[in-house]
C-alpha cells in the first residue's frame, strides 16, 4: 500500500494535532502489506473449497473472524451501512468520525 494511502488514513484517525514519527509511519505500512496478503491468502483457500472465483467482502470479514480478529468485524455494520450510503452514520455510530468532513 503507497505510503500516501497509509499517512492518510493515520490520519483521520488521530486528533488534528498529533504527530506520527516516519519510523512508525513505515511499520506501519509494512505491517498492512503483510496484513493484506495473509487475508486474502486464508480467503483463496475458503474460495477453492467452495469452487468460487469471486472474493467478496463479506468473505475476508468471515476469514478475518476465523481468525480470531473480533475487533475488525465491527467493519460488517459499516460495510452495510457504506452500501446503504450511510457512511457517515455507520462511523459515528461505531464512535468515529462524528460530524462532517
Amino acid at each position: 500500500m503507497p505510503i500516501t494511502k497509509v499517512i492518510k488514513t493515520i490520519y483521520r484517525a488521530l486528533s488534528a494535532h498529533a504527530n506520527i514519527d516516519d519510523d512508525a509511519k513505515y511499520a506501519i505500512q509494512k505491517c498492512i502489506s503483510e496484513f493484506i496478503p495473509f487475508i486474502t491468502t486464508w480467503d483463496n483457500k475458503q474460495r477453492h473449497q467452495d469452487s468460487s472465483s469471486t472474493i467478496t467482502a463479506m468473505d475476508v470479514l468471515s476469514i478475518m473472524n476465523i481468525l480470531k480478529f473480533v475487533y475488525y468485524i465491527k467493519l460488517t455494520l459499516l460495510l452495510n451501512n457504506y452500501r446503504a450510503q450511510d457512511l457517515n452514520i455507520a462511523l459515528c455510530n461505531m464512535g468515529y468520525f462524528c460530524g462532517t468532513s
